[in-house]
C-alpha cells in the first residue's frame, strides 16, 4: 500500500511532467480500465491543447490529490469552457 506522503510525491512528480509538455511513461495501478487497460500495463502520457482530444482518448486529470485516467466519452463546450465527461 503507497503510504500517503509517498502518494503527494507521486501526485506531484506526475503533475510536474504533465505541465512540462514532455511525454512520460505512466504505469496502470488498478484495474478499472480492464480490458483496455490492465494493471501494470504502461501508457505513454503527453499533453496536448483541450481542442485536439477526440471521444475514445485516454485522459490524464487531477481531482482534488489523486490522478486519474479515463477514457473521453464525450467533450462539451460552453462558450470558451469545455467539459469533459469520462
Amino acid at each position: 500500500m503507497i503510504k500517503e506522503r509517498d502518494k503527494e510525491m507521486v501526485n506531484a512528480l506526475i503533475e510536474e511532467m504533465l505541465f512540462s509538455g514532455k511525454p512520460f511513461l505512466f504505469t496502470v495501478t488498478t484495474d478499472s480500465m480492464v480490458p483496455f487497460l490492465r494493471p501494470y500495463d504502461e501508457i505513454t502520457v503527453r499533453r496536448i491543447p483541450l481542442t485536439s482530444l477526440k471521444c475514445g482518448d485516454i485522459v490524464v486529470f487531477k481531482r482534488c490529490s489523486d490522478i486519474y485516467c479515463h477514457r473521453l466519452l464525450r467533450k462539451r463546450v460552453f462558450g470558451s469552457q469545455v467539459r469533459l465527461i469520462t
